[in-house]
């Protein structure tokens, strides 16, 4: 709350935030997607200050898909159609 007070963060309200419904699946842990996301634009200014990967627990899944799917749509549909099509092609390949 300070890091936002002091204009050091930006605060995104939830009914600013678009919704998805994104699988839980492991590829889209917060571990595998946190290094990318803080790559691109806007996506840091809206993490709370403590938030990072040595301390993953405090990371909040739901608020950081939903601050990608509002500033990076297109990212979001790219890695689930990545992944949906690598599990897809591992099921095709080993049919049990």
């Amino acid at each position: 709350m300070q890091a936002i007070l002091s204009k050091r963060k930006r605060h995104l309200k939830k009914q600013e935030q678009k919704g998805l419904k994104l699988p839980l699946w492991p590829e889209l842990s917060i571990a595998r997607i946190w290094p990318e996301a803080m790559q691109l634009p806007q996506f840091g200014e809206y993490m709370p200050p403590d938030w990072s990967l040595e301390h993953a627990k405090k990371i909040e899944r739901g608020f950081m898909y939903g601050v990608l799917t509002t500033f990076a749509p297109d990212y979001v549909e790219r890695i689930v159609d990545e992944f949906r099509r690598q599990r897809f092609d591992q099921q095709a390949a080993n049919p049990h």
